[in-house]
């Protein structure tokens, strides 16, 4: 009966132990995302004007979705044989 305590006992303070470890990992991410939602929101997603200005200024013509489809259809194929 003892030793069923002493075993019990130890796998308590195993579990408590990983408890401990797993802890400290959340503590550590819930820092490391604190730290990135601080960052200004324009430093993640680029502003919509931002994006058409800097398109206006290039020399490329715009390009549709269709004519992308289009140009990829006419791209020919590397079969390896």
């Amino acid at each position: 009966m003892q030793r069923q305590i002493d075993v019990r006992r130890e796998e308590t303070r195993a579990i408590h132990s990983k408890c401990d470890e797993l802890e400290r990992m959340l503590a550590d991410l819930r820092k490391s995302s604190a730290v990135s939602l601080v960052l200004p929101s324009n430093l993640i997603t680029p502003d919509i004007h931002e994006l058409k200005e800097k398109q206006q200024d290039t020399d490329f013509p715009s390009l549709t979705m269709d004519d992308l489809m289009k140009w990829s259809a006419e791209v020919p194929l590397n079969q390896n044989k």
